[in-house]
């Protein structure tokens, strides 16, 4: 978890919070890593997400489709 807390420290989010309250709020929040390859599917349009997700690498792209895929 040690690694995560030093990306996290120098987002603006967790910027002036250190490292033993960046832990706490971690366990109040879930604390879930998980890992997503190209052309996964983190949410879908018209579910909720009862977590905060933050990307800690790589890219996300965010697109809406009609039902005929458009």
């Amino acid at each position: 978890m040690i690694p995560i807390i030093g990306i996290l420290k120098n987002t603006e989010l967790f910027f002036n919070i250190n490292e033993k309250n960046i832990k706490t709020m971690l366990k109040c929040l879930g604390n879930n890593k998980r890992n997503y390859t190209k052309g996964d599917f983190i949410f879908l349009a018209g579910k909720s997400a009862p977590f905060l997700c933050i990307l800690l690498s790589g890219k996300a792209q965010v697109i809406k489709e009609n039902i005929l895929g458009d």
